[in-house]
């Protein structure tokens, strides 16, 4: 089960539970965590395969679709969607020998708050909760080092 017009290059968002089917009519639960949240509120697409039991590389017997809606998620998938590609671009996209820019970062991630704790010794912790992203800062020199998913205590 995938959020239904999920590109192939966006995070992942559903599940990929597997049933084994012994009888011709089977009811099963669908697990609607992943990663440990409740899947965002919105449309997904279920899609049930069958193949030979011991030969998955067979291919399948039959394949269906079937439309849900989602309304009990915490959040909206267009949310989760939007954090997960700001998520992405600061994990893999991201120069962490670049100067510290408001404006760029801000433009990439949205607001921010900016602080200091015990446990990110000389440097400024800057929390984008759009992103769900900390990014630390070096102030001496003025340059992103790292940063961690989430924000940091």
């Amino acid at each position: 089960m995938s959020l239904a017009g999920l590109k192939e290059n966006e995070t992942f968002i559903g599940n990929d539970d597997s049933v084994i089917l012994r009888k011709p009519t089977t009811t099963f639960v669908i697990n609607l965590v992943q990663d440990g949240k409740v899947l965002p509120k919105g449309s997904y697409v279920a899609e049930v395969s069958s193949f030979v039991e011991g030969d998955v590389t067979a291919p399948p017997q039959f394949k269906a679709q079937q439309m849900l809606t989602l309304k009990g998620g915490s959040a909206a998938a267009g949310n989760v969607r939007d954090r997960n590609a700001m998520q992405r671009w600061v994990l893999g996209e991201m120069d962490f020998t670049r100067r510290w820019s408001d404006n760029e970062l801000r433009s990439k991630l949205g607001k921010f708050e900016s602080y200091t704790t015990p446990n990110a010794v000389n440097s400024v912790v800057y929390y984008f909760p759009d992103a769900d992203v900390s990014l630390f800062v070096d102030p001496t020199r003025g340059k992103v080092f790292t940063s961690k998913l989430g924000r940091v205590p």
